[in-house]
């Protein structure tokens, strides 16, 4: 197997990024000595630790372009060191993933609803906005459980802090989540989103405290492929 990335024909735009992922995982592979498999995926609520071109409020707090030019490939360099460094780590960390359990299923939960953001409006985040609820629906959670390890499926784009919380209360050594990008059911935030007017807590679908009801019932749901016998899978 060779590395590669692929991307959509509709995000053209992403070509730059995938690319560079493809470099930064060949540093991975060239320790491992097989396929690193990176999988892109939405992080609206973080920035990178460092970057080369970006906006910088100036003296008359107005954003300003900077962009380092050369020094961008020492960053991208760094940077694909330290990823290549986690992925190793975590490669090697002692578990006994590998064992024979395998099982799949879905769940899922009712979340209330809310009047999302219109399209017609000025684009978010916004100074104040109004929350109005609306009838809700339910939203599937698939999951693969392999071993010590689980790999979680949504429909809407869940922001990072909500799967950190996931991941931290998680019965199992390795716990993961898939989401689709720019939210395929539109998105599970979290209180602080809300509270700024940032585009998940606007163009949400869900009202505030479903990543709550979420995280509860994602929790049970692994706590109860823990308890249940073998002879279940």
């Amino acid at each position: 197997m060779q590395t590669c990335t692929g991307f959509p024909k509709a995000h053209k735009s992403m070509r730059s990024f995938t690319e560079t992922f493809c470099f930064q995982t060949t540093k991975a592979e060239s320790v491992l000595g097989c396929p690193v498999l990176f999988v892109m995926g939405a992080a609206g609520n973080q920035v990178p630790k460092k970057k080369a071109n970006y906006l910088e409020l100036d003296e008359n707090q107005r954003f300003c372009a900077v962009n380092l030019k050369e020094e961008g490939y020492r960053i991208l360099d760094e940077l694909s060191q330290a990823l290549s460094d986690a992925i190793c780590a975590t490669a090697q960390f002692p578990s006994s993933v590998m064992s024979h359990i395998l099982r799949f299923g879905q769940t899922s939960f009712y979340a209330e609803g809310q009047i999302s953001y219109s399209k017609e409006l000025p684009q978010p985040p916004v100074q104040r906005f109004n929350y109005v609820p609306t009838q809700g629906e339910d939203i599937p959670v698939w999951y693969i459980q392999l071993g010590d390890a689980v790999l979680l499926g949504v429909k809407p784009e869940v922001v990072t802090p909500v799967f950190l919380k996931i991941r931290s209360q998680s019965p199992f050594i390795h716990t993961l989540l898939a989401t689709l990008v720019n939210g395929g059911q539109g998105y599970i935030a979290g209180d602080i989103d809300y509270d700024r007017y940032t585009y998940p807590g606007l163009k949400t679908p869900f009202y505030r405290g479903t990543d709550r009801v979420f995280i509860r019932e994602v929790i049970q749901c692994l706590d109860n492929l823990i308890a249940a016998p073998e002879e279940l899978c």
